[in-house]
């Protein structure tokens, strides 16, 4: 992947700690089921684009069939977690309070990421029909697995696939502030209070 997240010195303990919260979350968290068995984490197929095509190799794409980078978010914070629209308990609840944050004012001053794991199934078609239910200021971000796979790793998101269950993962909110750098960690049902405390760490308003 182009672009990597530098984590600065002072959080560099928060995101060892993170990474901690990432492995013991999968069995706090627990098992999601997915919609279709997975092959394994480098599955052959890709997820097909919006117009039917499949993503290159190392490709991400968002929800609209554009292709994604981190270094696109530069200029502004943003709110970025992993998930996959059958996800029935951890991603909705997460989404959903994304969306009251995002519904007091802040759209123009953060930028809210979901970017799914279960990219074969995941296509920018159907995170646009999930995410349509949510907030139409949430980006979703999905393609080629090798490349999600290599994003999951660069936030150390514990992922297992292929498990009996289905699809099991770690669910955290990484803050960013607009140099692409991760500045603050929060779990998944953090309440928007919470998540306004970080923001305005971060110097961000939601007002």
């Amino acid at each position: 992947m182009a672009s990597r997240v530098q984590h600065v010195r002072s959080d560099r303990r928060r995101a060892v700690l993170a990474g901690l919260c990432a492995t013991a979350a999968l069995g706090a968290v627990g098992v999601h089921r997915a919609a279709r068995a997975h092959a394994g984490p480098h599955a052959p197929a890709a997820a097909p684009a919006a117009g039917g095509a499949a993503p290159r190799p190392g490709t991400l794409l968002d929800h609209t069939g554009r292709r994604f980078e981190l270094q696109r978010l530069a200029g502004r914070p943003s709110l970025l977690t992993f998930g996959f629209t059958q996800c029935s308990s951890t991603c909705p609840m997460s989404l959903q309070t994304a969306t009251e944050l995002l519904a007091r004012g802040a759209p123009d001053r953060l930028q809210v990421v979901f970017v799914s794991l279960d990219p074969l199934a995941d296509t920018p078609a159907q995170l646009a029909r999930y995410l349509a239910a949510f907030s139409p200021a949430i980006l979703g971000v999905t393609g080629d697995p090798v490349a999600i796979e290599a994003m999951a790793e660069t936030f150390r998101v514990g992922v297992r696939r292929g498990v009996p269950e289905g699809l099991a993962h770690s669910s955290m909110w990484y803050l960013l502030d607009e140099r692409v750098v991760v500045r603050s960690v929060a779990k998944y049902d953090a309440p928007v209070a919470e998540l306004e405390t970080l923001l305005t760490r971060t110097r961000v308003s939601t007002r």
